[in-house]
């Protein structure tokens, strides 16, 4: 079964006068198309649906990703949406043939993702969208116990894992910024060869891995939930606590959100190591997906279409 592709930019970047690059908000829409119970998705379907989100101008400045569920159940696909996307069009003119379509959508410049669906064919552009949240279901502290905010309830106590390392069962749910924006990959990337696989994976300490393409860039965790753990979620530049080093949430033990100090020089273009007493700021990193997405529309629907999909599995 055909897995993902991982795409990097055909054009160049697009320099303005006295070669400064003009750039826009940059959007990251992450698209699910869900295929009808007994209709799964083939590779060739995959490419004609990639094909009509390309549009004229390909992804702004975000790479693209694509990526399919278990026997072809869903098509996962990752692109910068800001120009010209095809895949309102798209939906609209095909809709019907799949089972709903779905958009988490971040601006890189404002707050928060958002999240808008579709069960019939329509344009999807119209549709009004809502502010999603995303879930945790244990958090890692690494730093001195001392250090640490008390929970009220001795479920979610404190646990040694590691060398300053402490465990919270605490689950709890916030907002997020999952903007993938990489100025790397030009105003226009698409697919340029045919190979498929999954996301590509962070190579630098300041990155985050997610199952797309690395987060690079600042965000944080606001309307965050349980409130006893948000003093750890501090998004000032400043550490919650002088001694703490890094604050990792988890959902179903992968790592979805992250806060540490990062060097102030860290930018698109820096993918070299700096001297080591450069100035630092205490940054969150996202790496949020629909795995965690705890939209009330969303997870209702999944287990629906689980239940239709399974029946019609036989």
């Amino acid at each position: 079964m055909w897995s993902g592709v991982t795409c990097r930019s055909e054009l160049g970047t697009s320099a303005g006068r006295d070669g400064v690059t003009a750039v826009s908000n940059i959007f990251t829409s992450a698209v699910r198309v869900f295929a009808k119970p007994g209709k799964p998705l083939t590779r060739a379907v995959a490419e004609e649906i990639l094909a009509a989100m390309k549009a004229d101008n390909g992804s702004y400045w975000v790479p693209v990703t694509a990526a399919s569920g278990p026997n072809g159940c869903w098509l996962d696909v990752q692109l910068g949406s800001a120009k010209n996307p095809g895949w309102p069009e798209f939906w609209e003119h095909r809709g019907d043939e799949f089972d709903s379509m779905w958009e988490r959508f971040s601006n890189e410049g404002g707050w928060p993702d958002t999240i808008t669906h579709s069960l019939r064919a329509e344009y999807f552009h119209a549709l009004d969208s809502r502010p999603v949240r995303y879930g945790f279901d244990h958090v890692i502290v690494t730093g001195p116990r001392a250090a640490l905010p008390e929970p009220p309830d001795a479920a979610d106590t404190w646990s040694e894992v590691g060398p300053r390392m402490w465990k919270s069962t605490a689950r709890g749910s916030y907002q997020g910024l999952n903007e993938r924006t990489d100025m790397r990959e030009g105003p226009s990337a698409w697919i340029k060869d045919a190979g498929w696989e999954p996301g590509r994976p962070a190579v630098h300490p300041f990155e985050l891995t997610t199952p797309t393409t690395p987060a690079r860039h600042a965000t944080g965790a606001p309307d965050f939930e349980p409130s006893w753990l948000e003093p750890l979620l501090a998004d000032d530049g400043t550490p919650p606590h002088p001694e703490i080093e890094r604050v990792d949430l988890f959902w179903r033990n992968r790592l979805v959100h992250r806060a540490q100090m990062y060097p102030v020089w860290w930018l698109d273009d820096k993918d070299d190591d700096m001297p080591g007493d450069e100035p630092a700021e205490w940054e969150h990193r996202s790496a949020d997906d629909w795995d965690n997405c705890l939209d009330p529309e969303y997870r209702n629907y999944l287990t629906d279409w689980s239940e239709r999909w399974i029946a019609a599995s036989g």
